[in-house]
């Protein structure tokens, strides 16, 4: 079909909507086509720059005038009656006059789009039925052009082009670059071609420099038509590299600019931190240091660089001397009531660290990433034990050590233990394996008989009270640890009481039995 060039008055807005747009569409899909009628013209149009004709057949000539709708699927379009001076929106309605079998009308692509169709209908009380659609459209993008170099360095300009045939007022090109990486110099256009120029300012990257080329429709909207990308290594002639980050104390190593030749007019001076010292190379391409006898940590060297009036800072950082260094809050642990002990020493300067355990009834669980453990004590309750771990951190200076001693005590079961019941008392005796702890006893009551009272005999003092209560109690076990309650004026019928063991010093757990209540 004709491609005709587009100089487009486009002057009203889209005055339908979408959800209306959509429901006569579903409508149109499910009619069925009328044999004899059809729809022609391009079916892999490209969005904007020019518009396409489409020729309906109507299969004969009709005899009266007949009102026609035209729509597209996924309103990828600007429709209009090719009589007419301006595109309307994705749905138009015009009449088409009797003695007509053929006629035409016009498509603004505005987005692309796959599997696109162009339905041609009348309504449905419209004494001539027409029913007919084209199919299978596609709508893409055209590409624009780039012309550029794929590879700069940095500090570098770069100039790219893109021609394009219809540069006016009513066609714009939109940039688009890192500007982490590019700083812009020029941005212009002439009669052929858009041109942008701009200056590396990071390098040892590769990035993506795109352009859309948008022209206007609907008076004041803007409509991308091309798009276009370009590639472009930057290159870094000054990227310093060293061997190992690891420097044995003492030592003398190297580190080096090896694409400096590709800045001829760059001038380096170099430069370094605490416990490192230039031997030669100051202003060369290749620089030799020496590291400090008695230096053991971190340090860095770096380079200053100027090429062609701009300046750039090189530097590496976290260069360790010497062994590495493990500093520790601690070496030393008690466990209390079997509570896993963690250990988390600061460790710098290792490219390897490994725990390991030496002794004891444990197991040892690595934490972030090897910089501390979690020991758990696999030993029964009533012994006693003492664990040890070892941690080694290695680098290519050597291997440091450090041992911790983790202390393991038995843990006291505590509980009452032969108790006597009946109606109006409780006794017996509260048993423990050892002797150094403290416990906190919980007792409470509730009488109902006016004028009755509970009495607590724990160990060799007295707790007596009436009515309803309760307190907290701290004894200090020994040899004999008894207990009694008792009922005076009621009896566990009517009143209850009760003692509970709630917490202990040192390292204590409950046994089965450790509450207590008529």
């Amino acid at each position: 079909m004709k491609k005709t060039s587009l100089l487009l008055l486009l002057t009203l807005c889209i005055l339908s909507c979408e959800e209306e747009s959509h429901e006569e569409t579903t409508s149109l899909v499910s009619t069925r086509a009328i044999s004899g009628q059809s729809v022609t013209g391009e079916k892999n149009p490209y969005v904007g720059e020019l518009y396409y004709t489409y020729t309906v057949d109507l299969g004969k000539t009709i005899d009266k005038n007949i009102e026609i709708n035209i729509s597209t699927l996924h309103n990828s379009a600007l429709l209009r009656h090719s009589s007419s001076s301006a595109f309307q929106n994705q749905t138009i309605a015009f009449s088409v006059s009797k003695n007509t079998r053929t006629f035409t009308f016009d498509a603004y692509w505005i987005q692309e789009a796959s599997d696109e169709m162009i339905f041609v209908t009348t309504s449905s009380s419209s004494q001539i039925q027409v029913n007919t659609n084209i199919s299978g459209i596609t709508v893409n993008r055209q590409a624009v052009t780039i012309n550029a170099p794929d590879v700069i360095n940095l500090g570098d300009k770069i100039e790219l082009l893109a021609p394009y045939g219809k540069i006016d007022n009513n066609h714009r090109a939109k940039w688009e670059y890192d500007t982490n990486i590019f700083s812009k110099e020029i941005e212009d256009h002439n009669d052929a071609r858009y041109r942008l120029v701009l200056k590396a300012k990071r390098g040892g990257v590769k990035s993506k420099i795109s352009l859309g080329i948008e022209e206007v429709f609907l008076v004041s909207n803007w409509l991308n038509v091309r798009h276009g990308e370009h590639v472009v290594t930057v290159t870094n002639p000054f990227k310093v590299i060293i061997d190992s980050k690891y420097i044995t104390q003492g030592s003398q190593f190297v580190v080096q600019m090896p694409d400096l030749g590709l800045a001829p007019k760059a001038t380096v001076e170099w430069g370094s931190g605490e416990g490192i010292s230039l031997v030669s190379g100051q202003g060369a391409s290749k620089a030799v240091y020496k590291a400090s006898d008695t230096k053991n940590g971190y340090s860095s060297i770096w380079a200053n660089i100027a090429d062609r009036g701009d300046t750039y800072l090189e530097k590496i950082d976290s260069i360790w001397i010497g062994k590495p260094i493990i500093t520790s809050g601690a070496v030393e642990y008690i466990m209390q009531n079997r509570n896993d002990v963690i250990i988390s020493p600061k460790i710098e300067g290792a490219q390897s660290v490994n725990w390991s355990l030496e002794s004891g009834n444990a197991t040892i669980t690595v934490l972030n990433g090897s910089n501390g453990i979690r020991v758990h004590s696999k030993a029964s309750l009533n012994q006693s034990d003492e664990i040890v771990v070892l941690l080694s951190a290695s680098n290519g200076c050597g291997t440091v050590t450090q041992r911790y001693k983790i202390k393991v005590l038995t843990v006291a079961r505590i509980e009452f233990t032969n108790i006597n019941r009946s109606s109006t008392s409780i006794s017996g005796r509260i048993m423990c394996d050892r002797k150094d702890i403290d416990v906190e006893l919980y007792l409470d009551w509730a009488l109902s008989d006016e004028g009755s009272t509970v009495l607590f005999k724990i160990q060799d003092k007295f707790y007596t009270h009436s009515g309803g209560g309760s307190e907290f109690v701290n004894i200090h076990l020994d040899d004999y640890n008894s207990f009694d309650i008792v009922f005076s004026g009621t009896d566990s019928n009517v009143s209850t009481a009760g003692i509970y063991i709630t917490s202990m010093s040192g390292n204590g757990t409950t046994g089965t039995n450790s509450s207590l209540n008529f």
